[in-house]
């Protein structure tokens, strides 16, 4: 870029810090030097904590969602009320972020979830270009609708300049619901990890991983528990271990689930320090059945950790089974490949995961594919 870009980053996290924050974070850790971010929040809370103690500005104006649950009746007169209530809010959000907005010479508008659509409309009235990062399969894999349907929302995101996806699969995904074809839209994996911190430890714990920002069904847990259960690997002495948030209400449910192995289950909350978890694994497990990148199987390959995924979603764009992971499609495969993966040598599997890693989802990777995209309008208005 001939200059340094201000573009505002529309987010959808504040209570939590998921994988969509950390992402970002990665984002504009890669992008340092090259732009100036200003990130815009619905609430204060953890994710405005995280970013401000960066030194990254954060605005805060109150906003909502621009979907609903799949079993949503959309025409009751409460989801009415709502719809009203929530359009309303949106539209007060992006009016007075203008007003904030409209004197700060912003370059680039950029919504960084597939869940908010405030970001066009905000966009429109800067006059400046809209990026759309589409993150998740909103329809298969959270369970959701648009507000205004499936197809209302795909035509809405094509009149962005750019639609960025996050995986292969993902791209063919919406191909799939767009067959006109979306010719704005640019697959770029996100930046995990700096290459500067890899590691690769051999000298594992007996314990399989399962790690996720929030253990909640839409990760298939149970799957996991299942797969733990019929490898045998408890009765030798190994544990299965849940790394994340997790409300005590379903964690009473999940050990009531694993019924004679729960002595083998382990839970610990998430932390940002999550390296040690993921080096010391005997393997992961990613049980996700459309995950839109995964990565946190990606964190396992960077730090040496064999991944066991369910053959669906983005997890087949990113493994080649027998090669830089594992793939399963049901629960006795994924047991007895659990079983040769602790049994067995895994070095070259190590090594072939971490080396893919390193030449696909590193910030010096990333920022390299996002900066030329940025360029494209950054330099037209320079």
């Amino acid at each position: 870029m001939s200059k340094i870009a201000r573009i505002v980053y529309i987010h959808n996290e504040a209570e939590e810090i998921g994988g969509t924050s950390l992402s970002l974070n990665n984002m504009l850790h890669s992008l340092k030097g090259l732009v100036e971010p200003i990130i815009v929040l619905r609430s204060y809370g953890p994710v405005y904590d995280f970013f401000s103690s960066q030194s990254y500005e954060c605005i805060v104006l109150p906003f909502r969602f621009n979907y609903i649950s799949c079993s949503t009746s959309t025409y009751s007169i409460l989801y009415i009320a709502k719809l009203i209530k929530n359009r309303w809010l949106c539209a007060r959000a992006v009016k007075g972020l203008y007003e904030l907005l409209k004197d700060r010479n912003i370059d680039i508008v950029h919504t960084n979830s597939s869940v908010i659509d405030i970001g066009l409309s905000l966009a429109k009235k800067l006059s400046v270009p809209h990026f759309w990062h589409i993150r998740e399969f909103i329809d298969k894999g959270l369970h959701i609708s648009p507000i205004w349907g499936y197809k209302h929302w795909i035509k809405t995101i094509s009149s962005s300049q750019q639609v960025i996806v996050i995986s292969p699969s993902l791209h063919k995904h919406l191909l799939h619901a767009y067959p006109s074809g979306l010719d704005n839209m640019t697959q770029i994996y996100d930046a995990v990890l700096s290459s500067e911190r890899k590691m690769l430890n051999t000298n594992k714990e007996k314990y399989i991983l399962f790690l996720s920002g929030r253990i909640h069904p839409i990760k298939n847990p149970k799957l996991a528990i299942d797969i733990f259960r019929l490898s045998s690997l408890a009765t030798r002495g190994y544990k299965l271990k849940f790394v994340g948030r997790c409300e005590e209400a379903y964690k009473r449910e999940l050990l009531e689930y694993s019924k004679a192995i729960e002595d083998s289950l382990i839970f610990e909350d998430f932390s940002m320090d999550i390296e040690k978890d993921f080096a010391n694994a005997s393997a992961f497990l990613m049980c996700s059945q459309y995950e839109g990148l995964g990565r946190v199987s990606i964190e396992a390959m960077y730090y040496g950790t064999a991944v066991l995924a369910l053959n669906s979603g983005a997890s087949r764009d990113i493994i080649e089974d027998g090669v830089t992971g594992y793939l399963f499609d049901n629960e006795r495969e994924a047991a007895k490949k659990l079983q040769d993966i602790v049994a067995n040598e895994q070095s070259s599997i190590l090594k072939n995961a971490q080396d893919y890693v390193l030449s696909e989802f590193t910030e010096e990777v990333f920022r390299s594919k996002l900066s030329t995209l940025y360029n494209r309008y950054t330099d037209d208005r320079s």
